[in-house]
């Protein structure tokens, strides 16, 4: 059966079960409509490609499940959505995407515990370039894998030692994008320190390791480069009242590559988020944030060196069941890159994203919901490097759930 004509045969469901005690797990469906006057996100006074069609339709429906299971001292917990997306324009688009992650939150004795968590998500990117900066031809579906360990000793103590061990890797479907596709690892390992109330500091190391196996194809009879990326960490988690709390990090890095050394760089990153929460109807949380590479809070390529970004988002419950929220983002990325011809570049860009959205949750098992975005990215002295854009995305969605 078609997933779209699973939709009312699920909320039909749900209407009989709404007043069902909620349990550890849960089934839906949801279904979007969105329009994006600029799908492949196309420089600015630019033809659009023929045969293509710049702003589209796009319908998804989709599946959800997802559990939150207490086993002892332990917690299982994971969620799944498969979908499928049709494109009234650009039809050869026509896929299907998934999100997965598990987790589980583990304790032992003795003030052992921790997480152990893997996801994996395949969405359609065509906003992407290819190495020569010209438009993709063909859809290309990214890839992700990402598992993550993490084991604490100390728990509640006034000292806590930590230690952390991670892999990612990102592939995509498209030949020409097998210059973007890389293979990551990591681990770290640190103290936390409680100094009294609500205040924790912490001191840890870093180190990663990315491999891009494709990076120089064409280019270079070995085309593969690797990234190796050392940081000390500062960290600090402070709540001054009930109602706010802060985090902050001071990072210093240095990172080598083997091949590409003019991606080399040496300096300091961090961030600082700030949430206020005073129990009433407005909800405020604040990001300021320099990032480096895949680290970047927006979402960037292996041609990203650094980025700085201001995030900013507004809550409000408007009654009991309808929410409102504003958001902006604001980013500055400096960049480093090859030409088709080998030629190193380098430039700076500068964006924003302005978002606006409604959500209303009809009951505990039916929420609806409308988004409108604005983003924007400036120009750059390398073409070949990222492009200036701008696009206007609104949409509605809804989903119905059995819990």
């Amino acid at each position: 059966m078609a997933p779209h004509r699973l939709l009312p045969l699920v909320l039909a469901c749900v209407a009989c079960a709404a007043g069902a005690e909620t349990g550890p797990y849960y089934l839906g469906v949801a279904q979007s409509v969105t329009h994006d006057d600029n799908l492949l996100r196309l420089r600015d006074g630019t033809a659009t490609p023929a045969g293509r069609s710049r702003s589209d339709t796009v319908s998804n429906t989709s599946l959800v499940a997802g559990l939150d299971q207490p086993i002892g001292r332990q917690r299982l917990h994971g969620s799944a959505t498969l979908s499928a997306t049709r494109y009234a324009e650009n039809d050869d688009f026509d896929g299907t995407t998934y999100a997965l992650d598990l987790g589980l939150d583990w304790e032992t004795v003795e003030h052992l515990s921790g997480e152990l968590t893997t996801a994996a998500t395949r969405t359609l990117r065509q906003d992407f370039r290819t190495a020569a900066g010209r438009e993709l031809s063909e859809a290309n579906y990214e890839s992700t894998r990402r598992v993550d360990f993490v084991a604490r000793l100390g728990g509640v103590s006034t000292l806590t030692f930590e230690v952390g061990a991670g892999a990612r890797s990102v592939d995509y479907s498209a030949s020409s994008m097998a210059f973007r596709e890389y293979h990551q690892r990591d681990a770290s390992a640190g103290l936390r320190w409680r100094l009294g109330g609500s205040t924790r500091l912490g001191l840890g190391v870093r180190r990663t390791q990315a491999d891009y196996p494709k990076l120089f194809t064409g280019l270079l009879a070995d085309p593969e480069d690797r990234r190796r990326r050392d940081a000390l960490d500062l960290s600090l988690k402070w709540t001054p009242t009930g109602s706010s709390s802060v985090d902050a990090r001071v990072s210093r890095t240095r990172t080598r590559h083997d091949v590409f050394d003019e991606r080399d760089f040496t300096g300091t990153s961090g961030s600082l988020d700030w949430r206020l929460n005073d129990g009433g109807r407005t909800r405020l949380a604040l990001r300021l944030a320099r990032d480096e590479g895949q680290d970047s809070e927006v979402v960037t390529s292996v041609f990203s060196r650094t980025t700085d970004s201001l995030r900013v988002q507004v809550d409000y419950d408007l009654t009991g069941k309808v929410t409102l929220n504003a958001r902006a983002l604001l980013f500055r990325r400096t960049l480093a890159g090859t030409s088709a011809q080998g030629v190193p570049e380098k430039g700076r860009d500068s964006g924003n994203q302005l978002g606006l959205g409604a959500r209303w949750q009809a009951s505990r098992a039916i929420s609806v919901g409308c988004d409108l975005r604005r983003e924007r990215r400036g120009d750059n002295p390398g073409l070949e490097l990222t492009s200036a854009y701008s696009a206007t995305v609104w949409g509605c969605s809804a989903q119905a759930v059995l819990q």
